[in-house]
């Protein structure tokens, strides 16, 4: 299953179980602005954060999708701080989100996102990048941290 979809799914899934168990961040009509306005700047942040890094892969000239072959190694922009910071970009606009619906399931989903992704999408990649580039993932992997 595609990272996008896992997020979509995800926050799908804390909608359903607010709506049939609402479990309110804050309680409902307190810190209704400042909620948003927090909410407005992790999604924006997140999903500023995607577009910056699939710039940085169409001007590497290399596949931004896990499925698809890498041509090389993206070490520029926000991939000089994290190895995945579109997987990060995805869970702060996740935070985002929760703060937007006032949603404790869709917040404690985002913590079910990270675990998904780690075990079952970056773990695979990164076994594939060691064994595509060698030396060159391994001096990037132990110089650049895994999400922050």
């Amino acid at each position: 299953m595609p990272p996008p979809l896992v997020f979509a799914a995800i926050l799908v899934a804390g909608w359903a179980l607010d709506w049939l168990w609402p479990w309110p961040i804050v309680p409902p009509g307190r810190g209704f602005a400042p909620r948003i306005a927090g909410a407005a700047a992790l999604i924006g942040l997140g999903f500023g954060l995607i577009a910056c890094c699939v710039w940085h892969f169409k001007r590497a000239q290399t596949a931004v999708e896990p499925w698809r072959a890498t041509t090389r190694i993206v070490t520029q922009g926000p991939y000089r701080y994290s190895r995945n910071p579109i997987y990060l970009g995805f869970a702060l606009a996740g935070v985002g989100f929760a703060l937007a619906f006032n949603n404790l399931w869709m917040l404690a989903g985002q913590l079910c996102f990270v675990l998904v992704v780690s075990e079952l999408v970056i773990k695979r990649e990164e076994a594939y990048l060691a064994r595509k580039f060698g030396d060159a993932y391994s001096i990037y992997r132990s110089n650049t941290r895994r999400w922050l």
